[in-house]
């Protein structure tokens, strides 16, 4: 008979939750975001940034870089929730446009609505 393993899943965080999370938590918990966990989400956005369908791709891939290293040092534990889910709510948003720029049977664009001339159908 197979042992079984106990399997854990981490959730994203959203901001109503880390909001929660911080207003619950006493003071001598430790809430802090493992180094692992940041460079991972580091990773990910940096890799999402250079897939993303946009001018300013180098732009976005250069902030990406200057708020982690601006904030490499925190130790306040409600900021570091707060980037987190900053973070993670970024990386959704990148991942999102990324993906859909690589399916090439999508025919998306961002901009204005089109409509066609209304007076070459007949409607007035």
């Amino acid at each position: 008979m197979a042992a079984r393993r106990a399997v854990s899943v981490v959730l994203p965080l959203g901001r109503h939750q880390a909001r929660q999370m911080c207003a619950e938590a006493a003071p001598e918990q430790d809430l802090s975001v493992p180094w692992g966990v940041g460079r991972s989400i580091y990773r990910k956005m940096l890799r999402a940034a250079s897939n993303y369908p946009s001018k300013k791709r180098a732009a976005i891939y250069d902030d990406i870089r200057a708020d982690f290293k601006d904030h490499m040092h925190e130790t306040d534990q409600k900021k570091l929730l707060r980037y987190r889910s900053q973070a993670i709510s970024g990386l959704a948003g990148l991942e999102h446009y990324s993906q859909a720029a690589q399916n090439k049977e999508s025919a998306w664009e961002v901009g204005p609505i089109k409509h066609g001339d209304p007076r070459s159908t007949g409607m007035r």
